[in-house]
């Protein structure tokens, strides 16, 4: 019950963040522009795709969970109460490219996608280690629009 919990305010959380800071932006109008799909079909396209990046990962480093949720093109790294984000390029081989608030978390802001088989993902990064993450979640297909207030409780800056 409790990791359910996590898990369901892990995604409330990164849905916050990549509404707020853009990530996976873009109106639909500059996507016609640019002859791309818009970014909320990117994302249901990409969901349904055997073996893709996009979904809720989770591992564990020095005994602390780390979330990494992808939704379209927009990425999230939570980790010790910190929320890096960006973007991932989706590849032959999908990296992460990430900013960490205050500099926390640096050794984790550009990691390459080294495996992908199933609900299994490692993940090295720029600071040497690799982390082996477990799928326990698809990215949901509708992400609000509206938060009522939930993007008040972002940290800005």
């Amino acid at each position: 019950m409790r990791t359910s919990a996590r898990y369901t305010g892990a995604v409330a959380v990164t849905a916050a963040v990549l509404l707020t800071s853009g990530c996976g932006g873009g109106s639909d109008d500059d996507a016609a522009k640019d002859g791309k799909p818009s970014a909320e079909q990117s994302a249901g396209e990409a969901a349904a795709q055997p073996g893709s990046v996009q979904g809720i990962w989770n591992t564990t480093v020095d005994g602390k969970d780390v979330v990494l949720t992808v939704l379209g093109d927009g990425a999230t790294l939570l980790r010790d109460n910190t929320a890096c984000t960006g973007r991932v390029t989706d590849a032959a081989k999908p990296s992460f490219t990430l900013k960490c608030p205050g500099g926390s978390g640096e050794e984790r802001t550009n990691g390459t996608v080294d495996s992908l088989e199933g609900k299994n993902m490692k993940v090295t990064w720029n600071g040497g280690d690799t982390d082996s993450f477990v799928k326990v979640a698809d990215t949901p297909k509708d992400v609000p629009t509206d938060l009522g207030g939930l993007e008040d409780l972002v940290p800005q800056g």
